[in-house]
């Protein structure tokens, strides 16, 4: 079994795919998606023994191409059709992160990732930044300080989840942060904020949350964004909301929530600020994670070309 700072030789594909589901699991990911990397690791290195490579030191960036190129054109197990670029990319990021893996346990000191490879661009709308420009339009179009608020939160960097769990106990207005406690994988982080978004967020919380907070409810009293009910409000209320705010623009319709994530990141990096900084900012365990953000076209230049 791989653990984490042991060098190790001499490993069979076996080994490292037992050793990789462990170290899944041990980083957070629930046991659908374990199995889902899982199976994929596993399709890619069954690939590789069937066309004679039995030892990892013998994959080269080629093989890992090879292998895109074959699942682009493999047919679906259970029905007809090909993969959906969703699942071409879940494949490769599968793979990636198992190289991580074994980087990260010294089975491999050179990551065959850092080649030349070509992946086709399938980027979904969920996946892409819009300008700064277009951020403001947004921003122009909210009507209350609750939408306000939630675009604020959105902008920095929040997840969906992340803007629900949030408790007014978070926000430190004085010190210009707020404390994401628990993000993804648990993981604890600290988001300073801008005085111009301090104030978009106090005004939301003296001025309309008083209001908003007459629900008899423990939780709802705790809960930074309330619902019109007066309840914490929901991952899926608050897309719910983005969307009233967006049908008020010109902007294209199938911007999410989420894009303003992508947004904050895009941003950040074009205005050069490291990529360790913006991988602290966002909350994210991997490097990888975070240089994909920085490979994502404007939402608005994807449209333009498509």
């Amino acid at each position: 079994m791989l653990s984490a700072n042991f060098p190790v030789t001499n490993i069979s594909f076996i080994n490292i795919l037992s050793g990789y589901k462990e170290y899944l699991a041990i980083e957070g990911y629930n046991a659908k998606t374990v199995t889902s990397i899982h199976t994929q690791a596993q399709e890619f290195l069954s690939c590789l023994e069937t066309s004679g490579i039995r030892d990892i030191y013998d994959i080269e960036p080629v093989h890992i191409q090879r292998h895109y190129d074959y699942l682009q054109t493999r047919p679906l197990l259970r029905q007809e059709g090909a993969l959906s670029g969703s699942m071409l990319r879940s494949h490769i990021y599968s793979i990636r992160l198992l190289f991580s893996y074994l980087v990260l346990n010294q089975a491999l000191e050179v990551n065959p990732f850092s080649g030349q490879l070509h992946f086709v661009n399938t980027i979904t709308p969920y996946r892409l930044a819009i300008s700064e420009a277009e951020v403001q339009t947004l921003f122009s179009a909210a009507e209350t300080p609750r939408e306000r608020a939630l675009l604020c939160l959105a902008y920095s960097g929040f997840r969906r989840t992340e803007l629900s769990r949030l408790n007014c106990s978070d926000l430190l207005f004085d010190e210009h942060y707020v404390i994401i406690r628990r993000g993804k994988f648990n993981v604890r982080r600290e988001v300073p904020l801008p005085p111009r978004v301090i104030h978009m967020l106090r005004e939301y919380y003296e001025r309309e949350r008083v209001i908003l907070c007459r629900a008899n409810d423990p939780d709802a009293r705790q809960a930074f964004l309330l619902s019109k009910k007066g309840y914490r409000l929901s991952g899926e209320a608050a897309s719910k909301l983005f969307k009233e705010i967006l049908d008020r623009t010109d902007l294209p319709k199938d911007i999410v929530l989420h894009s303003l994530r992508h947004s904050y990141a895009t941003h950040l990096n074009d205005r050069g600020a490291p990529i360790e900084l913006i991988q602290k900012l966002l909350g994210h365990k991997h490097y990888d994670t975070t240089s994909q953000y920085m490979n994502y076209q404007l939402f608005h230049t994807n449209k333009k070309t498509a």
